[in-house]
């Protein structure tokens, strides 16, 4: 009798989780004016006044793969 080996693809089963950095939100507090808007008294060019940004760790997905 044979036996036979069955491979399992990688990353097949699994799940993705929710990122570390934004907790799933996919917005992260801008780096450059911390999330006050303004930066040396100016528009922050980073976020453009919004104070947040788009996560760097997941790409604004919310995800982790």
């Amino acid at each position: 009798m044979k036996h036979s080996i069955r491979k399992i693809p990688y990353g097949k089963f699994r799940m993705a989780q929710k990122c570390y950095v934004c907790n799933g939100t996919g917005v992260d507090i801008c780096p450059k004016c911390n999330g006050h808007k303004t930066f040396n008294g100016k528009t922050c060019p980073e976020c453009n006044g919004r104070g947040i940004v788009k996560c760097y760790a997941c790409g604004g997905r919310g995800i982790i793969d």
